[in-house]
């Protein structure tokens, strides 16, 4: 793995070690996935179900409002995005994931929520201006979550900074790993999202490694594996 991070991996090189590493845990993963999935269709269902229906006047029709699942994303977005990294996490240190690792990023509900509201928010106040730089700076922000939990000490604010600062020159790196799933995603659609459940854990680790790798953390992480290693056959000796 170390040999991953000292060479400059492609959008090519995250996606095939993404899938070796997901691929021992695929029913997990799967079962993960689906879960979440079920929680999605149950939100929306209670979101029609608690809408209200406004006539329009001279019509037939309805104009219908709904709040349930604008309330849900905003309260549990954050914390299942820290889940996923945890998850991706484990994956990488090569732990099997379990089913209440999908709930583990509620642990850090407050940190979880502050950073995907600063992120969003700043991302929507960008795109107010333009489109392409709502676009830019949703990249600049994307390893905030990872930084979050690798470092509590820093602040949300801190880690969006972060992440601002690690994404120079990185972010069209991101934007061709992102894209060069499209047509994954295109094939999911055809099958009602079926594949997805396949597809998305592999994506979601293929930039987990992306951040391991621009942030340098990955190879760090790999010399203290070893030095760890040399200690335990030192001290067998």
């Amino acid at each position: 793995m170390k040999e991953f991070f000292l060479s400059y991996p492609r959008s090519k090189d995250f996606r095939r070690k993404a899938s070796e590493q997901c691929k021992p845990y695929t029913d997990k993963l799967l079962t993960i996935t689906l879960i979440y999935l079920l929680i999605s269709i149950a939100v929306a269902i209670i979101d029609s179900l608690t809408g209200s229906k406004t006539p329009i006047e001279g019509t037939d029709m309805y104009v219908t409002t709904t709040w349930f699942a604008g309330l849900f994303e905003f309260l549990t977005a954050g914390a299942f995005m820290f889940s996923f990294v945890l998850i991706c996490k484990k994956v990488y240190d090569d732990k099997e994931p379990v089913i209440k690792d999908l709930f583990s990023g509620f642990n850090q509900f407050t940190r979880a929520l502050v950073v995907n509201l600063l992120s969003s928010l700043y991302i929507f106040l960008w795109t107010l201006l333009f489109i392409i730089p709502g676009l830019v700076k949703s990249f600049s922000y994307a390893l905030a979550k990872y930084i979050a939990i690798d470092r509590p000490e820093l602040s949300a604010n801190e880690c969006i900074t972060e992440s601002r600062k690690i994404m120079d020159g990185h972010k069209w790196e991101l934007f061709c790993l992102v894209f060069s799933y499209i047509g994954w995603m295109l094939l999911s659609a055809l099958t009602l999202g079926i594949l997805l459940l396949w597809v998305a854990p592999k994506m979601q680790q293929a930039q987990y490694l992306f951040y391991l790798h621009v942030s340098g953390k990955g190879l760090e992480d790999e010399k203290l594996k070893e030095a760890a290693v040399e200690v335990e056959v030192v001290d067998a000796q």
